[in-house]
């Protein structure tokens, strides 16, 4: 049984709804149970959620993540006003989940996923407290000065984590991230992802990319460095896409390589007629996407996104 976790708020149910379509899809054999961690979730969108589970016979269990959770963080809350429930809540899933369930994996709302993820959960983590992969802030000196911690560790994105859930528990790790924050809330550009490589970069092991192929895996001017080959087979094998940054591919203005193939997945959804509509762009960068969109297709202009 592999035990997947997702965080959505009422306003990214389409896109986790979809996320759940392509990994429900791609499961092949394999026995999948999925968590919805959310913050006041509408009925509504719950029995959304459930429908497309029952529709691939899979559990599916719901939990109410109350501001509660967020008690240690209030001291910070009023530096960060974006700090939600639903933002920390993949901080908290050793306290929300079963202590019978020691691992899981967890899913941001914003990707896609094109294959099983049976040899991902097979992945022995023991000693471990977090599996990732390598995100681009790891080739940035600042990175470890602002984050306070030696360049001999790396930095993962936290969007597709296999999280130790045991370890979690047994280690106290909830209050070392409250800590870790109180101290240095000023640095959290990446606010909860930065807490988690600031508390566990040297208990973290690195994934293959092609479980968590994020928009730099796509763009050719990033430098991998050691991991160049880890790229090559993440763009020829992907697992997961994950859709960082503005470029979503529920939105018109994406221009991401793997649009077309999300919207595969949104057309066999329940959101299959939902208009495609542009995101909070002014028109004048409206007209700047449709000039790049011409000088591409006429080869003027060269584009920095490996296309598939």
């Amino acid at each position: 049984m592999i035990e997947i976790a997702l965080c959505p708020d009422n306003n990214y149910i389409m896109p986790c709804g979809i996320t759940i379509i392509s990994l429900l899809e791609n499961k092949k054999d394999t026995e999948i149970r999925i968590h919805i961690i959310g913050s006041d979730l509408g009925e509504d969108n719950k029995s959304t959620l459930k429908g497309i589970a029952e529709k691939y016979e899979t559990e599916i269990l719901f939990y109410d993540i109350e501001n509660k959770y967020l008690d240690k963080f209030d001291i910070i809350q009023d530096e960060l006003e974006y700090i939600t429930a639903s933002t920390y809540s993949r901080l908290f899933l050793h306290n929300i989940l079963s202590d019978q369930i020691e691992k899981v994996i967890y899913l941001d709302c914003d990707l896609m996923v094109l294959g099983t993820l049976s040899e991902m959960w097979n992945i022995d983590i023991e000693g471990y407290s977090v599996g990732g992969v390598v995100d681009f802030p790891a080739f940035m000196p600042r990175t470890y000065e602002e984050l306070k911690y030696s360049d001999q560790y790396s930095y993962i994105n936290a969007g597709v984590l296999l999280i130790n859930l045991k370890y979690w528990r047994d280690n106290n790790i909830l209050n070392r991230c409250f800590e870790y924050a109180q101290t240095n809330h000023e640095n959290l550009r990446f606010k909860d992802q930065d807490i988690i490589n600031g508390v566990l970069h040297d208990s973290a092991l690195l994934l293959p990319l092609r479980y968590n192929a994020h928009l730099h895996v796509f763009v050719k001017s990033t430098d991998f460095g050691k991991y160049e080959e880890q790229r090559a087979d993440a763009l020829k094998y992907p697992v997961i896409i994950h859709f960082t940054s503005s470029m979503k591919p529920w939105l018109r203005e994406s221009i991401h390589p793997m649009t077309k193939k999300y919207r595969k997945y949104k057309a066999i959804s329940p959101w299959k007629n939902t208009p495609i509509k542009w995101g909070d762009m002014p028109l004048r960068k409206k007209i700047r996407h449709y000039k790049r969109a011409v000088l591409y297709s006429l080869g003027i202009r060269k584009r920095n996104i490996a296309i598939k």
